[in-house]
């Protein structure tokens, strides 16, 4: 639920309903402590990567690095 939150904003920000800037200064660190999650960015990016596609948007919208194995 809390990724797809995340999700949504995404979608908000793609259509100018959410200010991106404002957005990061609120929760990038949030998604940042989500991708420094090592069994949430295994079990959720990389195994349903297909499900994720939003998320991981936002996450190159953030410029927040790490790497993620495609299987």
């Amino acid at each position: 639920d809390y990724m797809g939150f995340f999700e949504y904003c995404e979608m908000l920000m793609q259509d100018g309903s959410l200010d991106p800037e404002n957005f990061a200064d609120l929760f990038a660190y949030r998604v940042q402590n989500i991708m420094n999650n090592k069994h949430i960015v295994h079990n959720k990016l990389e195994i349903e990567a297909s499900s994720w596609v939003v998320f991981r948007k936002l996450v190159c919208r953030l410029k927040i690095m790490r790497r993620i194995t495609i299987q």
